[in-house]
């Protein structure tokens, strides 16, 4: 094993997946140069913070597979033994050695990499790299509210089924990691705690001096964008979300407020479930 340790920044899109990942940066977590990124949109003003070369990639493999950006999608069996998918995993490999293999704290986001997991798994165990991983949560409700503001082709119930997915697949891929989970809502009202803690479970060092971080921090935090908050109650009396939304849901609350329940067996337990129950609903569908 080599000293690189890779932060993967994961979760439904619309979540808070870009303030984390820019948050992480100011903790020194290297995400590419200047120009690697995406440029912002008038969907996310502030910036994406995407590195354009992994997300290329990551978009060619969903073209091989035939796949939509909102999908439900699932790797195939085979895709191990699939030539034009090796190929693109030995590409985005030797993209990540060239540019970040002697970075010793590095990250990417792309949502896309809820669906390609195995993929960087195995690439990242061949580099000897340790990955990491934060899985940003944010009410589903206001998580689909925000994906048809964005896009209103997308239906309120298939915005629910790509928060409940991808949520569940960053639970279950990334058990046997080092990760924590962060829920947009408190980086929002209380940002130095909630990367803080963060920081410690991830064992990233606090920059010095705490001065330089707190004036970048109030300059990205910016409660004006959050469109939309809805508690717990709504998202229970909701006719729209499933039993298996809300207990992914909760799961995840309850992970953030018992940071070692992570790494419960019970809560492996519970997710094994819960992916393979929705899972199974995915493929008796297509």
């Amino acid at each position: 094993m080599n000293s690189s340790r890779a932060i993967g920044i994961i979760g439904s899109g619309r979540s808070g997946t870009s303030l984390v990942t820019k948050e992480l940066e100011l903790l020194g977590v290297h995400l590419g140069g200047p120009l690697d990124f995406i440029p912002p949109d008038n969907t996310n003003p502030d910036g994406f913070w995407e590195n354009k070369h992994i997300v290329g990639i990551q978009q060619l493999i969903f073209k091989k597979l035939g796949w939509s950006w909102e999908g439900l999608n699932l790797l195939p069996p085979d895709w191990k033994s699939r030539s034009e998918l090796v190929v693109l995993k030995e590409q985005l490999k030797k993209y990540i050695s060239d540019n970040f293999f002697h970075k010793s704290l590095w990250g990417w986001k792309d949502p896309r990499t809820c669906s390609l997991l195995p993929i960087w798994e195995e690439l990242l165990q061949e580099l000897k790299m340790i990955a990491s991983y934060v899985i940003v949560i944010r009410n589903p409700l206001d998580v689909a509210h925000s994906l048809y503001r964005c896009d209103p082709q997308i239906s309120l119930d298939h915005a629910l089924h790509i928060w409940t997915f991808r949520t569940l697949s960053s639970l279950y891929w990334t058990e046997s990691n080092q990760r924590v989970v962060i829920h947009y809502d408190q980086m929002i009202e209380d940002w130095e705690g909630t990367l803080k803690q963060a920081a410690n479970r991830l064992s990233i060092p606090w920059p010095q001096p705490e001065k330089q971080v707190e004036k970048e921090m109030s300059r990205i935090i910016k409660p004006q964008l959050r469109h939309s908050k809805t508690g717990e109650k709504a998202l229970i009396e909701s006719n729209h979300v499933s039993a298996l939304t809300l207990n992914t849901y909760q799961l995840c609350m309850s992970a953030i407020s018992y940071p070692d329940f992570l790494t419960d067996e019970l809560m492996h337990q519970c997710v094994k479930q819960l992916f393979e129950q929705y899972t199974g609903q995915i493929i008796s569908l297509k």
